[in-house]
């Protein structure tokens, strides 16, 4: 029985053929919540171009898509063009007498004229928002030019899905504190069958794992800069970068500089499952960062049951807590915890950290706060990081 109808979810970030990781979060969101309801999933984007061109079609989890490429980079063009598609959705596509939820994921630009999106529809609306983009206040420094923005969260009648505290705080910050509408705060999901407890540890050595997309506002070369320093006092130290993105060679570079090349395994892109396999084979998880909302991967390393230490800042203060691992106020205190870690790393019941991790972001764990949040049973804050996973 699908407890909440047909849900219509647009998105305007999500895996797609073009970029088959983009937002995978996104996608692991909506389908932990189909155990509850029937989902509709229209992707839309507009596409830098230099001439126009419009693509659509179906992707192979049976969410449709429509492309916009464009030329045109002014922004309250590209407002309008998302408005048009959304109409042509709601309106042609997905048979709007059957949806009993709608359901945009990222506000904007999407939603820049809810209101009349709200007129249109006729239906329960929520906004599940993932973005950083908040708390830099879009990197726009005249903030007149952000009015249609901080509209989206003054407009009644609307509630926004969370992934963190600190997001939730980015938007009222953001908005001035003028907002109307409802904020719950649900995690983001880690796949349980992939990042699952099965430890493969090497008692000879103690070995840091790091991945990522490496580019700003990540931080790695704090990081290395410290093993390299502990290295003096533990030689026996390895570290394993995987990842891609502009700061991968710079990293590379930076070990042979460092000249502890042969202490640092760069593995490069790695699906999934292959990440899962160096969490497991690792001691300590390391992400460090200016500033994250969340931080997916740091989620999936506790499910894994490594602790992890990672820059206090945002969402990360809600995943890492003192018994999952550590958390680095500064650049100068990574030495310290790495050498904190490697004294204690044993200290740690990994089992149990997984466990905990796990309860709370699993699929059916994040799908259920999902359902409640949208069918309105239960007061969803259930993210609070207050329970032992030591």
């Amino acid at each position: 029985m699908a407890l909440l109808g047909e849900v219509l979810h647009l998105a305007n970030w999500y895996p797609n053929r073009y970029n088959p990781h983009e937002a995978v979060w996104i996608r692991n969101h909506i389908q932990a919540l189909s155990k509850y309801c029937v989902n509709h999933v229209f992707h839309l984007e507009i596409i830098k171009n230099k001439t126009w061109r419009v693509e659509s079609g179906s992707n192979a989890d049976q969410s449709s898509y429509m492309f916009v490429f464009c030329p045109i980079e002014k922004w309250f063009v590209k407002e309008f063009i998302y408005f048009f598609l959304v109409l042509y959705v709601l309106i042609v596509r997905a048979k709007l007498s059957r949806i009993s939820t709608i359901n945009f994921h990222i506000a904007y630009p999407m939603c820049t004229y809810l209101k009349c999106i709200q007129l249109i529809a006729r239906k329960p609306i929520f906004i599940t928002e993932h973005w950083s983009a908040y708390h830099h206040h879009f990197n726009v420094e005249n903030r007149s030019k952000l009015k249609r923005i901080k509209d989206i969260f003054r407009t009644k009648n609307c509630t926004t899905l969370l992934i963190s505290h600190a997001l939730q705080s980015d938007i009222e910050v953001f908005c001035d504190q003028q907002t109307n509408v409802d904020f719950k705060v649900i995690p983001n999901t880690v796949d349980t069958h992939i990042f699952d407890y099965a430890p493969r540890l090497n008692p000879e050595s103690v070995r840091f794992f790091m991945v990522s997309k490496w580019q700003s506002p990540k931080t790695p070369d704090i990081v290395l800069r410290a093993f390299a320093r502990l290295l003096a006092q533990h030689p026996f130290l390895q570290l394993c970068i995987a990842g891609y993105g502009d700061l991968y060679p710079q990293l590379e570079a930076l070990a042979k500089q460092l000249n502890i090349s042969s202490h640092v395994d760069f593995v490069g892109r790695l699906d999934a499952a292959d990440i899962a396999v160096e969490m497991n084979r690792s001691h300590v998880f390391l992400h460090a960062s200016q500033y994250e909302t969340f931080s997916v991967v740091c989620a999936e390393a506790l499910c894994c049951g490594v602790p992890v230490v990672a820059s206090a800042v945002g969402g990360l203060k809600e995943v890492v807590s003192e018994h999952s691992g550590l958390l680095v106020e500064s650049e100068a205190e990574w030495d310290d915890a790495l050498e904190t870690m490697v004294r204690t790393i044993h200290t740690y019941d990994r089992e149990r950290i997984a466990k905990r991790a796990q309860a709370r972001y699993s699929f059916e764990s994040v799908g259920r706060q999902y359902f409640e949040a949208i069918s309105g049973q239960v007061e969803t804050d259930s993210y609070a990081n207050t329970s032992s996973d030591r």
